[in-house]
């Protein structure tokens, strides 16, 4: 809610529907081994972060990479962040615990950016939501 002093967000969100963002952690020797990563709903996005859903809780400041992946499009967009939050959602979903994960971006290149304005601007996957 804009003027809630808990609400730190930056940028515009849009909510989006299927749409899935890959994340390992990040890692100086992941370049070594091929990093462990899992598929995650993607829930909203904006140009300063996102927030998914996972069966996991994840550790508060984990630096991860992140791939998010577009149902009608070959290419990705790929970034950097930290986890911001990681809260239990009250309501079980078909009998399975999940969490809200935020995701803070820390490194984008501008290609990427440029891609991820294009997404939130694609009415077939994301909804502006009310400021």
């Amino acid at each position: 809610m804009p003027g809630d002093p808990k609400d730190r967000r930056r940028a515009r969100r849009v909510t989006v529907k299927e749409l899935y963002v890959e994340c390992s952690e990040a890692s100086f020797w992941n370049f070594l081994k091929k990093p462990e990563h899992e598929t995650h709903p993607l829930v909203n996005i904006s140009q300063s972060g996102l927030q998914m859903l996972s069966s996991v809780g994840f550790a508060m400041s984990l630096p991860i990479d992140v791939v998010i992946l577009h149902p009608n499009r070959k290419d990705v967009i790929k970034a950097r962040g930290k986890v911001v939050y990681s809260r239990i959602l009250q309501k079980k979903v078909r009998g399975q615990t999940l969490f809200k994960i935020g995701v803070q971006f820390t490194k984008f290149k501008q290609d990427e950016l440029d891609k991820l304005a294009l997404l939130m601007a694609d009415r077939s996957v994301s909804t502006p939501q009310p400021e």
